[in-house]
């Protein structure tokens, strides 16, 4: 492989590339050290090797590592102070949801046009050697295109699922469930048996898990709010907002926030707190099934200190046990593409787009891709020819490359901007903890829904109509 990754490189001409590309690779960024520790859970430092290999073959460029922000500065909070100030890096790792709002400002360079020429880091005849742009699984790559066209160059997969302690079902007596009905029956029995059922990150959990939920009880929405079958983009869905079709007051919208309500009577006491974080509780016996991302797995298995056998299931399905609007429509899995490297402003202004595109064609070529994913440990390669180490990432991978998952799951949180998003949730809290009517809530969360899809089309002249609604 690597000697026909050699003559990849040597198939094409980048032409005499020179300058000095500023990167922050984001969660590829090295770690202090390569010995694991309760502080260090995860070593990685490939992005070196790779950087010291892309010199190599271009003598002329010096690339710098910018390191990311701490933990507690979002990532786009980073992009727009940053931007603002004129010090973002040419080349960023982002979300793609941080650049939807920004989208009219000229910060992020269109990807179109490199995406169809060859990448001369592939193998030729394999993916991506003739048209960068096939190298990558379709569906989540294609699922985060901004009005039509990609700003990021998504580089890799996360998955979440339920990670649970197999020692307190075989002790309690319950299976894993499939159904939302069975969870709540699970829930309750270790609940009974003097057990935290479940806890997670924060209160991100009912927008991952009852995310997946919510597309599966809305199941009979979806041809009305995603027309053509593929991706739901953005526009389509704030066109169903618009329309009507995708508001709270619907009768599935309802009852998926009913059901929110039945599963958060088993949450950890702390889970309203954005901060709260109960891994650390699973990890000592204290909680039976937490919710976490692909990352766990790695870590899990390099965590010396677990005392208990432990396993994954995702989401369940909603069925007429549970709500007369359920289909019984398996709940789509989480696998989407929602991160990547993006362009800046600043490599337009030091003439260094060339350079950073290039840059990233040798990234992510799958023999580079393969090294630095698998080093990391935590998502999963977006790069056909490219595989995971990890056996159960192998899995994992099969079932989401070509699966529209999230890809196509409208009522995930990420298909608005994060101002309405961050208000919906304090909504749904808000109904949860008792502090608000379900009518109130509902109608409260479709006064923000309707005016930020008000706002996306018409701002992005968007033409609902084209996009086949009514």
């Amino acid at each position: 492989q690597d000697m026909a990754a050699d003559e990849a490189m040597d198939s094409g001409d980048s032409g005499a590339l020179t300058g000095k590309l500023t990167l922050n690779p984001g969660s590829y960024y090295p770690s202090e050290s390569m010995e694991w520790s309760e502080t260090n859970p995860n070593p990685h430092n490939m992005i070196l090797t790779l950087i010291d290999e892309y010199q190599a073959l271009h003598p002329g460029v010096e690339i710098e590592l910018v390191q990311p922000p701490p933990g507690d500065v979002s990532s786009r909070e980073y992009i727009v102070t940053n931007m603002t100030a004129g010090t973002i890096p040419h080349v960023v790792y982002t979300l793609t949801r941080d650049q939807v709002e920004e989208i009219g400002k000229n910060w992020w360079v269109n990807l179109d046009s490199y995406l169809e020429q060859p990448n001369h880091y592939v193998e030729a005849g394999e993916p991506g050697s003739e048209r960068w742009l096939d190298l990558f699984y379709e569906v989540p790559f294609q699922a985060n295109r901004i009005l039509g066209s990609h700003y990021t160059l998504n580089y890799s997969i996360v998955t979440s699922m339920m990670f649970y302690n197999k020692d307190i079902f075989e002790e309690v007596g319950v299976e894993v469930p499939t159904t939302l009905a069975e969870l709540l029956d699970v829930f309750q029995a270790l609940q009974d048996a003097g057990y935290t059922p479940y806890g997670g990150i924060g209160s991100w959990f009912m927008y991952e898990t009852l995310g997946q939920l919510g597309g599966s009880i809305m199941a009979e929405l979806t041809p009305q709010v995603n027309p053509d079958g593929g991706p739901a983009n953005f526009e389509e869905v704030a066109c169903a907002i618009d329309r009507g079709v995708f508001r709270a007051e619907t009768p599935e919208y309802r009852e998926w926030m009913r059901l929110m309500k039945e599963v958060a009577k088993f949450r950890t006491q702390d889970w309203t707190d954005k901060n709260a974080n109960a891994i650390t509780k699973w990890l000592q016996g204290d909680i039976v099934v937490v919710e976490d991302g692909s990352w766990r797995v790695k870590q899990n298995k390099l965590n010396p200190n677990i005392e208990f056998e432990w396993g994954m299931f995702y989401a369940p399905k909603c069925t007429q046990e549970s709500s007369p609007v359920c289909t019984g429509t398996p709940a789509p899995p989480i696998g989407g593409a929602p991160g990547g490297f993006a362009i800046t402003k600043s490599a337009i202004e030091d003439g260094l787009v060339d350079l950073a595109a290039d840059f990233l064609m040798y990234l992510s070529a799958p023999q580079n891709a393969e090294r630095l994913i698998n080093d990391l440990g935590n998502v999963l390669p977006l790069q056909k020819g490219a595989a995971p180490a990890d056996p159960d990432l192998i899995s994992i991978l099969e079932n989401l490359q070509d699966h529209e998952g999230e890809a196509a799951m409208w009522t995930y949180y990420d298909k608005t901007n994060l101002e309405s998003r961050l208000e919906i949730w304090d909504l749904k809290n808000a109904y949860i903890l008792d502090q608000l009517t379900l009518d109130d809530a509902v109608a409260q969360i479709d006064e923000i829904k309707t005016m930020y899809a008000s706002d996306f089309i018409s701002d992005n002249e968007v033409d609902c109509s084209a996009l086949g609604f009514e």
